[in-house]
């Protein structure tokens, strides 16, 4: 089947219906157009799992909701286009290609993709059901946006890329380096954060701080080898007793952790720390030295001027705590 079209007109249409899009969105829509334009019955857009060579494709969007989100190449029509060639074939693509078959497919072209260094990374796919000689100003206008698809795939991944980046700096620049639990950069942003929810009535919340009784004692007598390997187990303890967008576990200093708790009652908090407490006395049961904790609590309140005042609080609370015998919490 041959049909006269306007390649101006045609292109005209189609950069104005895309151009306000970039990413998924951008690919889901090349894909409905050309399937119009074709008037075909599959369109879809395939990246390689891996290059050189290409064995199994990830489908990027298909305008078939039921077709295969990865596919291996061997037997399909596929599998010539990442040869690095165009693949057209008007007729029997079901009967030569016997993976093909359940779609009943008679014409399909195929135009690869490249990359940066000029490897076929991916291609476009046009299938049809009924034969077609395909025209060479549909290929041309293919082409066309198969360069924008190209360069619009290479920029969403370098996109996702960076995004991956920033968010691995972000997480480093908010994590203790050696207990793994969040540090004090994270406990400020995150007080802030919970402060202004409070104030909101959108939450409540706590705020607990924990610090180690005599702990230069074991790092004197024991060495800081030592000294961090409490520090790790202690974080190791609070990380796997916490909850799950509930408790938020900092090292805020040296020996000194810190906990924003949410929504919790004061009965609860109190019955969760002195349970975290036991656990962390119980781990250390056969050294020679013992661990407890001062612990210090408060609860974020509307009528502060900012989190610092609850910090103030839990902290006097912890020294309170230290000062009257260690080993002990102080809260209201």
């Amino acid at each position: 089947m041959k049909t006269s079209i306007e390649p101006y007109k045609v292109l005209k249409s189609i950069m104005e219906t895309t151009s306000p899009h970039t990413g998924e969105k951008f690919v889901k829509i090349i894909c409905e157009e050309l399937k119009q334009l074709f008037n075909a019955n599959i369109v879809f857009i395939t990246q390689a799992v891996e290059i050189n060579p290409t064995h199994n494709v990830k489908v990027l969007y298909c305008t078939l909701e039921t077709f295969a989100k990865e596919f291996h190449l061997d037997d399909t029509p596929c599998q010539l286009v990442f040869d690095d060639k165009i693949i057209i074939i008007d007729k029997d693509v079901s009967l030569n290609f016997k993976k093909d078959a359940k779609f009943k497919m008679e014409s399909f072209l195929g135009l690869p993709m490249h990359n940066d260094q000029g490897e076929c990374f991916g291609h476009l796919a046009i299938m049809s059901k009924q034969k077609q000689a395909f025209l060479q100003e549909h290929i041309d206008i293919a082409k066309v946006f198969l360069g924008r698809i190209e360069s619009e795939i290479l920029r969403h991944e370098l996109e996702k890329k960076n995004q991956k980046i920033t968010q691995e700096l972000y997480t480093l620049s908010i994590t203790d380096p050696l207990t793994q639990l969040f540090n004090r950069r994270y406990f400020q942003e995150k007080s802030e954060k919970v402060s202004n929810l409070v104030k909101r009535s959108i939450c409540k919340a706590s705020m607990i701080i924990l610090d180690l009784d005599d702990f230069k004692k074991i790092n004197d007598n024991y060495g800081h080898d030592e000294g961090d390997f409490v520090l790790i187990k202690i974080g190791e303890i609070l990380l796997q007793n916490s909850r799950t967008d509930i408790d938020f576990i900092s090292r805020i200093g040296g020996e000194e952790f810190a906990i924003i708790s949410l929504n919790n009652s004061h009965d609860e908090i109190i019955a969760y720390i002195n349970r975290l407490v036991c656990l962390i006395k119980d781990m250390f049961q056969q050294k020679p030295y013992s661990v407890t904790l001062s612990v210090g609590i408060s609860h974020f309140n509307k009528s502060d001027t900012s989190w610092q005042d609850t910090y103030r609080l839990s902290d006097e609370r912890m020294y309170l705590a230290k000062s009257s015998g260690k080993d002990k919490l102080i809260c209201e």
